[in-house]
């Protein structure tokens, strides 16, 4: 992704704009992040039989702080400390020439009582990718991601 920004940046350059330097993908931070790590996700589970390693569920999970965090990040700190995200991989494994990965998201409030507003399901396949597994893992979460903002909206 950085070789994108420098040749954005190179290409408004050339035209005689003024381009913002070029960063790194994982440079942005959002006001909830250390919320959502701490408080707003309580599970990533897995299904019995989809195997990630530790290595890959970490790098899994810190791509859906930083999804979530950017979803809520307009809410206030009550608003955010007072959801819940539980996210399952439903399944993970080969299908269609390629690795596909389904997952559930269930979106409650904390209580009491605690209520399920919504569920989100996302799923994706990825072809020819360096690591399959964790790329489609991700795809899945963010396929279901991107419903949360309506989600929220409706509470």
């Amino acid at each position: 992704m950085k070789w994108r920004a420098t040749a954005l940046s190179l290409l408004l350059a050339a035209c005689g704009g003024a381009a913002p330097p070029p960063t790194a993908e994982g440079a942005r931070v959002w006001r909830h992040a250390t919320r959502v790590e701490q408080t707003v996700i309580r599970t990533l589970s897995v299904e019995r039989g989809v195997a990630l390693d530790p290595g890959a569920v970490a790098e899994v999970r810190q791509q859906t702080v930083q999804e979530v965090a950017a979803s809520v990040d307009a809410l206030s700190v009550a608003q955010v400390e007072s959801l819940r995200l539980d996210i399952n991989l439903a399944s993970l494994g080969p299908r269609g020439g390629g690795t596909r990965a389904r997952c559930l998201i269930t979106v409650s409030t904390v209580g009491p009582p605690e209520r399920t507003r919504a569920i989100l399901e996302g799923a994706a396949t990825v072809h020819a990718h360096e690591t399959p597994r964790i790329a489609a893992a991700n795809g899945a979460i963010r396929a279901a991601l991107r419903r949360l903002p309506q989600a929220l909206a409706a509470l």
